[in-house]
């Protein structure tokens, strides 16, 4: 027995001009494209659901991040070989490296590693200060870098020259998200992973927060920044960004805006599938398969033609009955089976001779 396969319902949005429209509001082609993607993909496409949250907050492309990860990790180890040569004649250049990996991981908060990279830019930094002969501004680097990862031991080659300055009055601090959902969520201070008021000393801090135990959307991110404490208690309240942006086509414009403009960038959504369709001047769309994180590469489709049944030729002609000995041979065939109907209706046969009989005559 076959059974029947239900279409999956999709959530679509359609990127128009650089604006969000439902579904309904493509023309009469893309239309048509858009129910052969799904006819072939089984899905069935629908306006988003008006109560269900789409976007939060940005996060990094997959690509985009693991150059970015190579690229920080590689100026910070040039920076890190040629200062432990212990050239002074070497400590521009290696401020220049410890320089260019600061600028990356302060550009990128979302990412986990951004107060470890941070910490070690400046340790890089206060290395070179040192090297230059300025000790005061070595130390006060080397102390927003304890601030960052809560400090490490300095390696031997790293040690020299850098004065370490006593550690300051903690200060409590508490993180409160905000919203209608009470979404659960892991709060990291400065890479560490927190579970309540966390005591930090007055400087710049990283903060990363992110959705914790709510199925394919575990881990994605919240909010994540660079802050400055002060030398008092404080509360931070963060907006639960998905709350207010949900998932409705009337209501995301401003928050796909970026999504219109570029097609490789990646957001957090609660939405865990549905598809992002931009129409083209020709008729066909461009179709992304999207997740709570990213969308894939988009794929063309067009409407499909209705095409003519075309009329079929007559059967060839082979060279076999053009051929005069095939005649030759049918003629023979025809002669042969009448001939054998004849037998055997006994046109052949030889009628018996009659009897002898024997007839006297007296002799004379």
């Amino acid at each position: 027995m076959i059974g029947l396969v239900a279409a999956a319902v999709l959530p679509v949005v359609v990127i128009d001009g650089g604006s969000v429209k439902a579904p309904s509001s493509l023309g009469k082609k893309p239309s048509q494209a858009l129910s052969a993607w799904a006819s072939a993909h089984g899905e069935s496409p629908t306006a988003v659901v008006p109560d269900a949250p789409l976007l939060a907050s940005p996060v990094s492309d997959p690509k985009a991040r693991a150059t970015r990860v190579a690229d920080v990790e590689t100026a910070l180890r040039r920076a890190r070989t040629l200062l432990d040569d212990g050239d002074p004649t070497k400590a521009a250049t290696a401020r220049g490296f410890a320089a260019e990996a600061y600028a990356e991981a302060r550009a990128h908060p979302e990412d986990p590693e951004c107060p470890s990279w941070l910490a070690e830019a400046l340790r890089a930094l206060a290395r070179a200060e040192a090297l230059g002969g300025d000790a005061t501004s070595a130390a006060g680097l080397l102390h927003r870098a304890r601030l960052l990862d809560g400090g490490r031991v300095l390696g031997l080659s790293e040690s020299p020259n850098l004065v370490v300055l006593p550690k300051g009055t903690p200060h409590a601090l508490r993180v409160s998200v905000a919203g209608k959902r009470k979404l659960e969520t892991r709060v990291y201070v400065d890479g560490a992973l927190t579970t309540g008021p966390v005591s930090i000393e007055a400087g710049e801090h990283h903060l990363r927060v992110v959705v914790a135990r709510e199925g394919e959307l575990d881990g994605a991110l919240l909010d994540a920044r660079l802050f400055s404490m002060g030398e008092a208690d404080a509360v931070l309240e963060l907006r639960d960004p998905i709350e207010v942006v949900p998932c409705s086509a009337a209501d995301v414009e401003d928050a796909l805006a970026l999504v219109a403009k570029d097609q490789t960038a990646t957001f957090s959504v609660l939405c865990p599938r549905w598809a992002r369709v931009v129409p083209r001047d020709d008729g066909s769309i461009a179709v992304q398969r999207c997740g709570p994180t990213l969308c894939t590469a988009a794929t063309i489709w067009v409407a499909p033609e209705v095409a003519q049944k075309p009329i079929a030729p007559p059967p060839p002609t082979t060279s076999l009955l053009r051929s005069p000995w095939t005649w030759v041979a049918v003629g023979v065939g025809v002669v042969g089976a009448a001939s054998l109907t004849a037998w055997r209706l006994g046109a052949f046969d030889r009628k018996e001779a009659p009897a002898p009989t024997w007839r006297w005559e007296p002799t004379r």
